[in-house]
């Protein structure tokens, strides 16, 4: 299990320098032994905030690109932190986007996004000055209008999401910072 972890984190990072988002093995997310700390931490926050609003409640974190016929029964699709939107050099979204898009509308499942936020690849761009192009546009749009709540973490983010509907789109605060931590003795 320690080699397949390392082998995912390995093929990650090297996905990630090559601007190969839609490649990415997300399955980082699934413990706090692995690179991405800030992520599980996201997770982890989130799972705690639903548990607070609605302890009965039954939520089965799900790894990118591992949706199945599975999963059409669900209540909500829940998308949480701020990896799930990266725009690459060419401000295109990775292709799992698209396939979250299909599944959500084809078994008519509402989207929650909670204090999300736009990553980019190239440190060249700045997000606060991006405007996205058309088919990207169109494509968050179809995302948003599955949309029940809509949060992000940053201005920009929250600007960009705005270009693509007119639901209303809030800023939060991080989820990991309201994160219930362990009492240390």
């Amino acid at each position: 299990e320690r080699f397949k972890r390392f082998a995912y984190s390995a093929r990650d990072r090297m996905a990630f320098q090559l601007g190969r988002l839609d490649t990415l093995d997300f399955r980082n997310h699934e413990d706090s032994g692995t690179y991405n700390l800030g992520d599980h931490a996201i997770m982890l926050a989130c799972l705690q905030a639903i548990r607070h609003v609605r302890p009965s409640a039954v939520v089965l974190p799900v790894n990118w690109m591992q949706l199945t016929e599975d999963h059409a029964g669900h209540d909500a699709m829940i998308i949480c932190g701020s990896g799930y939107f990266f725009l690459d050099a060419q401000l295109q979204l990775p292709t799992r986007i698209a396939c979250d898009i299909a599944f959500v509308e084809k078994h008519d499942i509402p989207v929650i996004i909670f204090g999300a936020g736009f990553n980019l690849t190239d440190a060249t761009l700045k997000t606060r000055s991006l405007s996205l192009p058309p088919d990207q546009k169109l494509l968050l749009g179809r995302l948003l209008k599955k949309c029940i709540y809509i949060s992000v973490r940053d201005e920009a983010s929250r600007q960009l999401l705005l270009s693509c509907t007119d639901k209303p789109v809030e800023l939060v605060g991080d989820p990991a910072f309201f994160s219930e931590c362990a009492a240390v003795d």
